[in-house]
Parts: structure tokens; sequence; C-alpha cells
């Protein structure tokens, strides 16, 4: 019985691994690709003008993720939008 749960567990791993083997290689490709594009010199230095602003607005946004108070944000809805108070907090 046991043999049989180690096999059949084995199977599915294989079988899932097989079957998502293309999207890891997705994955891979957009790593060297987000590396490539951090490393070009004036994206460089857009993070150093706007590091404090950029640390700021993620802190923030992270922190919405863990709460589920009345008080907390629609993660959701602010990852896809940005008004324009916080354009302008974010560039002053």
């Amino acid at each position: 019985m046991e043999k049989d749960n180690e096999e059949r567990l084995k199977n599915e791993m294989v079988k899932y691994i097989e079957g998502s083997k293309q999207d890891r290689e997705v994955e891979k490709q957009e790593r060297i690709d987000v590396a490539k594009f951090l490393e070009r010199e004036d994206i460089k230095k857009l993070f150093e003008t706007y590091d404090k602003s950029l640390n700021l607005m993620f802190r923030f946004y992270a922190n919405q993720d863990t709460q589920k108070d009345r008080f907390s944000f629609d993660a959701d809805f602010l990852a896809n939008s940005l008004s324009y108070k916080e354009v302008v907090r974010f560039c002053y």
C-alpha cells in the first residue's frame, strides 16, 4: 500500500514537472529580460533618482496585501491604476 502511494506520488510529480516545463522556461526568460533591463544605465539612474519614493510606494502597497480591515485599500485595483495625486507625490 505504502509503495503504491509512493509510486502514485512520484508519477504525479513527474507529470506536473513535465507539464509545467514551458511555464518555467518562460519565467526563466522573463527573469533574464528583467535583469538586462535593470542593467541599463538610464534605468539605474532612474532608480537612483527615485529610490526613496519607490520604496515608500512599495511599502505602502505591500502592506495593503496583509491588511484586511476597513481602513485598507483594494490592492488589486490600486495596482492597476495610479492617480494624479500619486504621480505628483512620486515626482516631488
